[in-house]
């Protein structure tokens, strides 16, 4: 199902990001999206471990303050 949605999603931002971009600029365009996407793909995971991580020790912090 996960795999589903992901595959509908980009599908879908692509049909709009053509229909947004003139024809001649259409391949830089989506090299730009899926060089991002990419990217996000990457840093992603490490950012909510990180956030993840950042609010447990904050939860631990306050409830010992109590």
């Amino acid at each position: 199902m996960k795999n589903v949605f992901s595959v509908s999603i980009i599908t879908g931002l692509f049909i709009l990001q053509n229909n947004a971009v003139d024809q001649s600029q259409r391949g830089a365009a989506n090299g730009i999206s899926m060089t991002a996407m990419s990217l996000f793909k990457a840093v992603g995971p490490a950012g909510g471990g990180a956030l993840l991580s950042w609010a447990q020790k904050r939860q631990k912090c306050c409830i010992s303050a109590r």
